[in-house]
């Protein structure tokens, strides 16, 4: 089942024209230690730099009317839920719930059980790009051309009318199958969740999760369904091709059809559930069974013939093997991502933090009539101060994770970036790059800030760097050098990257990319 929290902030950020990566969207607020709460959405607004506002306000027609026309809020349902308000008239407002399903209500009877908190996001054209390769498209890409291949083979061995019918409900069976296994992992259109809960009496979910559904402990009904479609298409393919006989499909299909009677009592006695797509299976089923009959005029004059059975018993064990495979991985992959959400909620818990921050030792990292290397806003309440060399390859990713502390948080971090380098090789390469680095930030800071950037490349070329930035000018910055070369021998700093925060060490127990998710509570201490 997917989380409807996610669901509904994503519904309410399309709808306000915010487009996000939807992965890193979902991810960001499971993993967010206050989950499921108001604060875990304004965290992750904040995480894509979402301008956003939360706020309680008084419950009354002037305060509604000031509201923009699509809003983010709680209402008083028995207990407080999540909805998106949509204002569609002077008179009427939509109301989104959990499942998506929209609700008209009279503004009265909103304002009635409207809590008065809301989240206001700017309306924007964010958009955050997906990272590599999307896997979804690839499987996509991948399941067209087998899917067209299989149709070219089938087609070219001109099968009889019987065959198509039942090779192609045998494709409609195989996607009817996949829509239900994605429901069954939480994958789910909304066109499928629409049919799934159209009324009080369907419910694919009851019906899939309920005992009836499994026919094993390690095999569900839904197993068996793509197995045996699945089987049943690759079985034509070959069986029309070699024009071998099809009375072991036909047994099968015939065979198939007390399962459906027993699903029909389940889900009419038992559930007292209706599940549409299990009834989509059902009719797809009895259509394959009627085919047999309709379309099948020569049926007396099939006989039995080993090497088809053989053919048809290998598909259907390659199917089976092949899914209950992949079924596992899946399964191991949502494990993964769950043990990934609750790590990172666990690392971005602030009390843990707090707790081993507050034991570091105080250390005054401020150089007094030294003129360094300062990012952000100089009054800032986070005061931050990374140690670094630009031929220490570990110091790339901590000048990653500053930079997207500095666009995330400009007005509350103040960055000095604090060199420990070797000022006696006046001819090393490390020494000409900080110095220079120096005389850019005392020219134009927003150069310097490019020109860093570009030092701390993955597979940056310092040499190549120099001929671009040019060579330091002189000697004018050797005294700062040497008194932060001073400080970090003096401080015993030996290594880089090194970070403080607010004159204390950053915990070695977190990641340097981790401090971004404390600054806000920094801020509130």
């Amino acid at each position: 089942m997917r989380d409807t929290l996610n669901d509904l902030l994503r519904l309410y950020l399309n709808k306000i024209d915010i487009h996000t990566n939807k992965e890193e969207l979902e991810f960001q607020l499971l993993s967010h230690p206050s989950y499921p709460s108001l604060h875990a959405v304004t965290g992750v607004l904040d995480h894509f730099r979402i301008d956003n506002l939360a706020a309680e306000v008084p419950t009354d027609l002037e305060t509604f009317n000031q509201l923009p026309e699509v809003f983010f809020t709680l209402i008083k349902n028995g207990s407080k839920e999540f909805v998106v308000v949509t204002k569609d008239s002077h008179q009427q407002v939509g109301v989104h719930y959990h499942n998506k399903e929209k609700k008209p209500k009279p503004i009265e009877e909103f304002i009635a059980e409207w809590s008065g908190i809301v989240v206001i996001a700017e309306k924007s054209n964010i958009t955050v790009e997906k990272k590599g390769v999307s896997n979804k498209n690839f499987i996509k890409s991948i399941s067209i051309i087998s899917l067209a291949l299989l149709l070219f083979t089938f087609f070219s061995a001109k099968p009889s009318l019987f065959q198509i019918v039942h090779f192609i409900l045998s494709l409609i069976g195989v996607l009817i199958s996949i829509l239900i296994i994605q429901h069954e992992f939480g994958f789910q259109s909304k066109a499928v969740e629409k049919l799934c809960t159209g009324s009080k009496s369907t419910s694919c979910e009851v019906i899939l999760n309920s005992k009836g559904a499994n026919f094993s402990k390690y095999i569900k009904l839904s197993d068996l369904s793509f197995i045996y479609f699945a089987g049943m298409v690759l079985s034509w393919v070959i069986v029309a091709n070699v024009n071998h006989q099809y009375l072991s499909i036909v047994v099968l299909t015939i065979c198939s059809i007390p399962i459906t009677f027993y699903s029909l009592f389940y889900q009419y006695k038992i559930a007292k559930k209706w599940c549409p797509l299990c009834l989509m299976i059902i009719a797809v089923l009895w259509l394959q069974c009627l085919s047999v009959f309709l379309l099948n005029p020569n049926l007396k004059d099939i006989h039995i013939e080993f090497s088809s059975t053989l053919v048809i018993s290998i598909m259907i064990l390659v199917c089976t093997a092949g899914w209950l495979f992949s079924r596992y991985l899946l399964n191991k992959e949502q494990e993964l991502n769950k043990l990934q959400i609750d790590h990172y909620r666990f690392r971005r818990n602030f009390d843990l933090f707090k707790a081993v921050y507050q034991k570091q030792e105080q250390i005054i990292t401020k150089i007094i009539d030294v003129n360094e290397i300062i990012f952000g806003d100089k009054n800032a309440p986070i005061n931050v101060v990374l140690v670094t060399s630009p031929l220490c390859y570990y110091c790339k990713a901590a000048h990653v994770a500053i930079d997207n502390l500095l666009k995330q948080y400009p007005n509350d971090v103040k960055v000095t970036v604090r060199f420990n380098i070797n000022i006696d090789d006046k001819k090393g390469v490390g020494y000409r790059v900080v110095h220079r680095l120096h005389e850019l930030y005392d020219t134009n800071k927003v150069e310097c800030l490019k020109a860093m950037h570009e030092a701390y490349f993955e597979n940056a070329n310092l040499e190549k760097w120099l001929v671009k930035w040019n060579e330091p000018s002189g000697a004018n910055f050797d005294n700062t050098l040497l008194k932060q070369k001073q400080w970090c021998h003096n401080k015993s700093i030996n290594f880089t990257p090194a970070l403080f925060v607010n004159d204390k060490a950053y915990p070695k127990e977190y990641d340097k990319e981790d401090l971004i998710y404390f600054i806000n509570d920094l801020v509130d201490q």
